[in-house]
């Protein structure tokens, strides 16, 4: 038997009430998972009176939704909304300010919604959308040879030789200096047709040996240059001088903190 809300015990005497609430913003950011706010708060039962859309800009102090219900419903909100809303905004946000500071020059991807638990999954990879960046280090469709694959073939050339005959997807290869030939990698991803080389070390180093050796075979214009292991989103300003195409930036945007933001009841009639 499901256990009793004593709540319901604490709001009887006030349940004919009508409570006017509020969320607001403590700090400023990018707002994410309103859809699915005003989609519970219809299923709790409240009124929504008004409710700013996913991917607005918020200043502190400003009021993202107001809502009107019995009290039970209004202690309800407090407890299940305010959380679909404060973390997919702190993701955003990130998000956001990374895309800022790449100022077109480089297209900013977070791949790390994917090592998440599935209950929120979607909920942070639409939040990384709606901040700008993107989830996928292609919009095309691609063969993405991570190091365990190069690995399991025994190189970059086996790997890419073993997909050849694939001819309607880019394929991406990831490299890592596994050889201690990073321009070796580079070279043979360029000749097994890559169309992408993710240089995953962290090292920026590494994205000029690859680059290098990529523009030595006159095949820059055809072979894009990804960058990712532990970058920060303080990183960006000195990544965009760099011959780079893609930045993915995993941790500091999907660990990003909660926007902060603060439920009040306004008024009761």
């Amino acid at each position: 038997m499901a256990e009793r809300d004593i709540r319901e015990e604490i709001f009887k005497k006030a349940e004919a009430s009508t409570v006017k609430a509020v969320l607001s913003c403590c700090s400023a950011g990018v707002l994410a998972g309103m859809d699915e706010f005003c989609r519970k708060a219809e299923e709790i039962g409240l009124k929504i009176t008004f409710a700013l859309k996913d991917g607005s800009e918020v200043r502190n102090g400003e009021t993202i939704a107001t809502l009107e219900g019995k009290p039970m419903e209004i202690a309800l909100a407090e407890d299940t909304l305010v959380g679909l809303v404060a973390k997919p905004s702190g993701v955003a946000t990130a998000a956001s300010r990374a895309v800022k500071l790449a100022r077109g020059r480089v297209e900013v991807v977070c791949g790390a919604w994917k090592k998440i638990p599935p209950q929120v999954k979607g909920l942070l990879r639409k939040a990384v959308l709606i901040g700008g960046a993107g989830v996928r280090v292609s919009s095309r469709p691609f063969i993405y040879l991570d190091k365990n694959y190069v690995r399991m073939f025994g190189g970059v050339k086996e790997a890419l030789d073993a997909v050849s005959g694939i001819k309607d997807r880019i394929k991406v290869v990831q490299v890592r200096g596994d050889s201690e030939d990073l321009a070796g990698e580079a070279r043979d991803a360029v000749e097994g047709k890559a169309g992408m080389i993710f240089v995953d070390t962290g090292r920026i180093e590494d994205v000029r040996v690859v680059s290098g050796a990529v523009r030595k075979l006159n095949a820059r214009s055809r072979v894009k240059i990804a960058f990712g292991g532990n970058v920060k989103i303080s990183d960006i300003p000195r990544l965009i001088k760099e011959d780079l195409d893609i930045v993915e930036i995993g941790r500091e945007i999907i660990d990003a903190p909660l926007l902060d933001l603060k439920f009040d009841v306004l008024n009761v009639r």
